[in-house]
């Protein structure tokens, strides 16, 4: 049985770490494909407040507008939120695991050495 556990305890400690490296994979897209579209929108503020000819800014804004557009079809075509938020749920119930497992495995341990203890 505590060999058992201990396996599990291992496999609990490792798919946390691949959950954790999913999870980070996943936040660096999400930050790297969000950057275009804050600074695109940003963009557009500048150009719509100024003095350039309405006919330039209508094709600017067609153009950046439509790159924020399929970027954000592409993050929703990708479920890159649901990824991050999965992979970060499962990583915290990995840990958690682990940890009670390593608690079960130290009252064990802690309960052979009182047995050893008692039987000298």
């Amino acid at each position: 049985m505590l060999k058992t556990l201990k396996e599990y305890r291992d496999r609990c400690y490792i798919n946390s770490i691949l959950c954790e490296a999913s999870y980070i994979y996943y936040n660096t897209i999400n930050n790297i494909i969000i950057f275009p579209t804050i600074l695109g929108s940003s963009i557009l503020t500048c150009l719509n407040s100024s003095n350039i000819d309405a006919d330039k800014i209508k094709y600017i804004n067609i153009a950046i507008n439509g790159v924020i557009t399929i970027i954000l079809a592409i993050t929703t075509q990708y479920k890159i939120h649901d990824r991050i938020n999965a992979f970060k749920a499962h990583q915290i119930k990995y840990t958690k695991l682990n940890h009670s497992i390593e608690g079960i495995l130290n009252t064990k341990k802690e309960e052979e050495i009182r047995y050893c203890n008692y039987g000298e």
